[in-house]
């Protein structure tokens, strides 16, 4: 049996998936609610609150898993917000796990509980992706808006290290955590997580970009193999582009949006919506 690598098998999935236009990966924004008040978060308040009002219930939210598996999905990442704040975040995680999906969460990891640490450690997850605003109290206070979480980040990475979870960390450079890189390098070290870094901010939501990208659009594959599904079930290109959106009604509106977000994910409308880095 031959058996590939894991970029390998990757790249395979990814050149099936844009053959036979299915969907690949998808991010699935649980609820916008977060317990941290980051500046450089590109959701603003009025989305938080127009969403709360707005969120599938747990049953909409199964029907679309199923909806999406049969479509042929593999990856699916849970995301927010902060996704732990929904309600029902491990009964739908569990689902997902049952359907059989590669299973991802993104978490600011500070409402890791044991409790929580040992479900997510018996889901036995693909990945949880964790954010380090930084080490020290203080710049950690900066980027969060919350310094008193900072001593419930580092144990909610303890507890999920202690019970074997698979790590992953990204980190943004701000400037008042520019000159904490080197500490967040050496943690993720010790975890022996990799540390994905970025020099990118994101506007908000309803942001106007003062000048279009010159790039030829994104090779992510947003809105060909991937996409995301807002906490009120829209199918948009991903996480950071929030417009346009369409509301998913059942699975077979799904299937027809998918064909139509695909016909919009021209190199040339992507890079209208892809602010280009500055």
């Amino acid at each position: 049996m031959r058996i590939a690598d894991t970029e390998t098998l990757g790249a395979a999935l990814s050149a099936s998936a844009r053959k036979s236009q299915s969907p690949l990966r998808v991010m699935v924004e649980l609820t916008y609610d977060c317990n941290f008040r980051c500046s450089h978060c590109y959701v603003p308040r009025s989305h938080v609150e127009e969403y709360r009002q707005r969120e599938l219930s747990t049953r909409r939210v199964f029907a679309l898993l199923k909806a999406l598996r049969e479509m042929g999905c593999f990856y699916l990442g849970f995301t927010g917000g902060e996704p732990l704040m929904h309600p029902d975040f491990l009964a739908i995680v569990r689902r997902a796990q049952e359907l059989g999906f590669a299973v991802m969460v993104n978490t600011n990891g500070s409402l890791i509980t044991a409790k929580m640490a040992d479900s997510l450690g018996r889901l036995a997850l693909n990945k949880v992706d964790i954010t380090i605003p930084a080490i020290s109290k203080s710049a950690f206070g900066k980027v969060t808006g919350r310094p008193d979480l900072h001593a419930r980040f580092f144990q909610g990475i303890r507890l999920l290290k202690s019970r074997g979870v698979r790590l992953g960390f990204k980190t943004c450079i701000l400037p008042s955590s520019r000159k904490e890189l080197p500490r967040i390098r050496a943690f993720a070290r010790s975890c022996h997580a990799q540390l994905r870094i970025s020099d990118e901010i994101l506007p908000q939501f309803g942001a106007r970009i003062s000048r279009p990208s010159r790039r030829p659009g994104p090779s992510c594959g947003a809105g060909l193999t991937q996409a995301a599904i807002t906490p009120a079930g829209e199918l948009k290109f991903c996480v950071a582009v929030d417009s346009p959106k369409w509301k998913i009604r059942d699975a077979k509106s799904l299937q027809r949006l998918w064909k139509k977000l695909g016909q919009a994910a021209s190199p040339h409308h992507m890079a209208r919506l892809c602010p280009e880095r500055e």
